[in-house]
Parts: structure tokens; sequence; C-alpha cells
């Protein structure tokens, strides 16, 4: 056995080389990812596959995101198993863009880069960017049924919709309202609802950004997730299925959206109501901004 003194002192060594590399190794990761975007990417000459192939981010705004949200130790896990998805996605591009050239000739819209682009055979080169839709994308249809932000309990007061219900069936898919990463996804959320009495109700949470740069993160509430935490997922691509929500008397299945603006920590109760807080209303907030790209 070590003496307690040692121990001791040996621990406290430990905390602070985990700060150390928390607080120094971090920002150096940041600011190395930002500058390859300002001064490398640009000048390249391709996209990133992955961001190509499948939509959504590129692999540096992907790993400017991870550790940014989950530190340098777990973003880089996730930026290690992304670039292998975009290595992938590579070797796919080019397969398919050889295909093209081999039945279109030097045909542009076929995929073929040969004197098109000044690419090497089957190889594309920069590829117009993907810019995000003009509008956001509805979560769910609405057969209009169900609460809107704001409804106030007539027997309490303080108790307030904080989001919109999309009246639809269950097993309806949900989908993103905009390009985003998911923050976190929860099965069994208390006081949120579920499928029986005795349970409680799932949900999701995906950060998005608005055309002038600003966060928000948006609630997807009463659906199955499909996702999972740490995802990328690009406007309109389905995250969950709508579940057939028991309200303790009927089967009434729908989607609770919800908007909030405010900064992090994102609240854990009083999701469905309470008081508003930084939670404002979905539908009008769709109506009156546009989505942004996390792509580069």
């Amino acid at each position: 056995m070590w003496p307690t003194k040692l121990r001791t002192k040996g621990s406290r060594w430990a905390i602070l080389g985990l700060l150390l590399f928390w607080v120094v190794f971090k920002p150096l990761a940041l600011l190395s990812i930002c500058a390859y975007q300002r001064f490398v990417s640009p000048h390249k000459g391709w996209r990133c596959a992955y961001a190509v192939l499948h939509g959504g981010a590129s692999c540096s705004s992907y790993g400017k995101e991870a550790i940014s949200h989950y530190g340098i130790l777990r973003g880089t896990l996730l930026v290690w198993d992304r670039l292998q998805d975009c290595r992938g996605a590579a070797i796919t591009l080019a397969a398919t863009s050889s295909h093209a050239c081999d039945n279109g000739g030097n045909n542009c819209a076929n995929g073929c880069t040969r004197g098109c682009t000044g690419g090497a055979p089957g190889v594309p080169t920069k590829s117009p960017p993907v810019s995000a839709p003009s509008t956001f994308v509805p979560p769910s249809p609405d057969a209009g049924r169900y609460r809107r932000f704001g409804w106030v309990d007539p027997e309490d007061p303080d108790r307030i919709h904080v989001g919109h219900d999309y009246d639809a069936p269950s097993q309806t898919p949900v989908r993103a309202i905009a390009d985003g990463l998911v923050i976190d996804v929860r099965r069994h959320v208390r006081d949120f609802g579920g499928s029986n009495p005795s349970k409680a109700g799932p949900l999701m949470w995906i950060r998005h950004r608005t055309s002038t740069g600003e966060y928000f993160h948006a609630l997807y509430g009463h659906a199955k997730p499909s996702v999972r935490k740490g995802q990328w997922v690009s406007a309109g691509d389905v995250v969950g299925a709508i579940i057939p929500f028991y309200d303790g008397q009927d089967a009434i299945p729908h989607l609770h959206l919800g908007i909030w603006q405010g900064k992090k920590p994102l609240p854990a109760q009083q999701l469905g109501y309470g008081p508003g807080r930084s939670f404002v209303d979905p539908v009008e907030f769709m109506q009156t901004h546009q989505p942004g790209s996390f792509r580069r």
C-alpha cells in the first residue's frame, strides 16, 4: 500500500494533469481546425467526401462541434470515427464517378471530371457548395387539433404549454427541421408522458443554427428516437417516429416541438408545461427565421 500522503499527492498531480490537458489541448485543437478551415480548405481543390455523399457538415466542422461540446477526449474519438466514414465515402464517390466517366465520356452532368474541371479520371474536384434550405422543414404533418404554444391551464395559471403539438398518427416519421447536431437522446423522461400511464416519455434535443449564426435547441418530444447522441443530421432527415402518447384517458399521438433560445444548460424538467423561461413559439420562430447550415 502506498502511504496516504503519497496517494493524496499523486491524486492531486493527476487532477492537475487532467485540468492542464483540458485547458491547453482543447483550445489548441479548435485553433488548428479554424486555421485549416480558413487557410487550407478553400484552396485544397475538393470538398469533404462525407458531406458530398451524405450532406450535412464537413469533417472539419464536425470535429470543431464535437470537441467544443464533448471535450478533447471524447471529441477526438468521434472525429476519428467520422474520418473513417469519410474515407469510405471517398471510395464510394470515386467508384461512382469512374462509372459515370466510362459510360458518359466527358460529361460533367454524369459526374465525369475528364476535361470538365481538370481532375484526374474518376476523381471529383471542387463541387458547388450546398446551401441550407431557405425555410425550416416541418417536423411532422399537423391536423391542428392539439395544443399550441402558450396554452394556459384554466385550473393552474402557472401551467403553460411550452411547445407546439403536431397532430399526426402514431408511427408518423419525425424530421429534423434544419441541419443540426443531436445533443441528447432520452427514452424515459419523468412527467413527460409515454405510451401508457406507467411509463415516462422519450425526447431528443438537436442543436440547430439560424442563417444569422444564432444557435438554438429544438426539443422533439413524444417520438421514438432513431438517432444517437453526437450524430449529425441534415434538414428533413428522419430522426424518430411518433408514439401512441397516452394522456391518462385517451391515446393522442402527437409530436411536441419546443424551441429553446436560452444558453445551456438545457432544462431537465417542465419540458411540456411550466413557466416559459427561454422557450419560444416554434411556429412563429420558424416563420420569422431562416435556417443556417453547419457546412463550410
